[in-house]
């Protein structure tokens, strides 16, 4: 199985979904090993505002069409989704 390089996916479009079936879409500020999260909100009245998602209700990470198409060298073929699960 191919890994993904999260760091060549920070500042690019992402959505985290949770186990609360909350979404939290925006730029990805930053993740770690256990899926902590963060987004800058990029819409409406909250641009700018940070959220943050702690990993252990973090379900997945995808990357929108927008950051597909600009996918990192190397990263092509490697998907769109960095998932909890296994």
């Amino acid at each position: 199985m191919a890994s993904v390089n999260m760091e060549d996916w920070i500042q690019k479009p992402a959505v985290c979904v949770t186990v609360f079936g909350e979404s939290h879409e925006g730029l990805l500020q930053g993740i770690d090993n256990n899926f902590n999260t963060v987004l800058k909100q990029s819409v409406g009245n909250k641009e700018n505002e940070l959220t943050f998602v702690r990993g252990e209700s973090v379900v997945y990470v995808g990357f929108s069409d927008i950051a597909e198409s600009t996918v990192p060298e190397g990263n092509a073929g490697c998907g769109s989704v960095a998932s909890t699960t296994s």
